[in-house]
């Protein structure tokens, strides 16, 4: 990529701009960084007001950027975003090095669920959200009035682009990623909601009296947390802190399991989540963690780890299909152990399914840029030798997955 100022592009606001070039698209990307000025909120009179003030600033940073932004013939080509970070300036509390970082994502639909993360966490939050145009973005503050009590210590990141473009998964968790604070994150999706209450109050009672823990994330461990899923599906205007349908404790969890209430997260896909050890799980047999063994291709957990010389997303895997999978592969090939957490967990409130036919296309799309992460991997494990790489865990799953395209793979 090339760093540049923003005397660059058009139009000119203080920050800086970063170019990229996705060979999977064929698509230019320049993504301007604006850093967020936080006011001194003592002379702001409350909420409202602060709220009000910080979306004007968002508004006149953004509003220069909405015509290039929304020019969809130029975006194809040569794609460009805005991002500000810490938008809001509503996280401003010191944030102690031993708390845990929730890192999440999501569009301006999701208020409601990230205000019922944000209260069960009770701990920090980084997120990132994908706003579409100067009316979504109003949109979302709208949204965030009925629930703003819930947001002083979730720190906001604006992402504006075409709507068009599938959405950033990868992207969007890096940003939030990158402005953590603490020295260890939780790496989440945002109807994703943690078990019990409070969680990184019990978490961080849980590292305090077990020291030996953060040894072990500081160690290339991550600690995960196995995820479930509600059978009974609620919609977003239903979403609660507490509803009938949550699974509260590990006690009620593994009731709820044995009635039918609640899954193993993703069902259907095996692979996704079944290197768990749900079965493991489930006996409270075992220390407050317990090791496992990636045992097949396609594991994606929600997990616990520390930020220094993590692994980044792979940032050319956009829409759905592949995205948590690839980070996976990069935490095994950069030698992590996985050690699952025995009374935590998180659950997925299920909601209406999104089109299956818009999610096989963005698939299908990301099974073709599979090369350029394999030349990704090369260079990065295999210090460029192809024969090496053969001889890195999953080579042939992603190979395959690839060649399914129609494609062949070389360097």
């Amino acid at each position: 990529f090339i760093k540049c100022s923003l005397s660059d592009v058009a139009p000119t606001l203080a920050g800086s701009t970063e170019r990229t070039f996705d060979k999977c698209r064929d698509q230019h990307i320049t993504t301007v960084t604006i850093p967020s000025m936080c006011p001194d909120n003592a002379t702001l009179k409350n909420r409202a007001e602060l709220l009000q003030s910080r979306f004007q600033i968002i508004s006149n940073s953004l509003a220069p950027y909405e015509s290039l932004i929304h020019n969809t013939s130029k975006q194809k080509k040569n794609s460009t975003v805005v991002v500000i970070t810490n938008a809001l300036c509503l996280n401003e509390k010191i944030i102690s090095s031993s708390d845990i970082t929730v890192t999440t994502h999501m569009s301006t639909s999701k208020v409601r669920r990230l205000s019922v993360l944000a209260a069960r966490w009770n701990g920090p939050v980084s997120v990132s959200v994908k706003i579409v145009s100067i009316e979504d973005l109003y949109e979302f503050q709208f949204g965030l009035r009925d629930h703003f009590d819930k947001f002083e210590k979730v720190a906001f990141h604006v992402y504006f682009e075409n709507k068009d473009l599938a959405y950033p998964y990868n992207i969007l968790r890096n940003i939030a990623f990158d402005q953590v604070k603490s020295d260890y994150f939780a790496n989440f999706d945002v109807d994703l909601f943690p078990s019990p209450m409070d969680t990184h109050q019990h978490l961080r009672s849980m590292f305090d009296k077990n020291p030996y823990l953060k040894t072990k994330l500081e160690n290339r461990n991550v600690l995960i947390l196995p995820a479930f899923e509600t059978i009974v599906e609620v919609p977003d205007k239903n979403v609660t802190l507490n509803h009938p349908v949550y699974p509260e404790t590990k006690e009620m969890s593994l009731k709820m399991i044995k009635h039918e209430q609640i899954q193993m997260f993703w069902n259907q896909w095996k692979p996704g989540h079944g290197s768990t050890n749900y079965d493991l799980w489930k006996s409270n047999s075992t220390d407050i963690t317990y090791p496992i063994k990636v045992k097949r291709w396609g594991y994606e957990p929600y997990f616990i780890g520390t930020k220094k010389d993590i692994p980044r997303f792979y940032r050319y895997f956009r829409g759905f299909g592949v995205d948590k999978i690839s980070f996976t592969t990069d935490l095994i090939y950069s030698g992590y152990s996985f050690e699952v957490l025995r009374d935590f967990f998180i659950f997925h409130v299920n909601h209406p399914k999104s089109s299956k036919k818009d999610k096989h296309a963005a698939s299908d799309l990301n099974d073709f840029c599979i090369k350029g992460f394999m030349d990704y991997l090369v260079k990065e494990y295999a210090a460029g030798s192809l024969e090496k790489a053969k001889k890195l865990p999953y080579w042939n799953k992603w190979k395959t997955r690839y060649e399914s395209t129609g494609g062949t793979w070389m360097i």
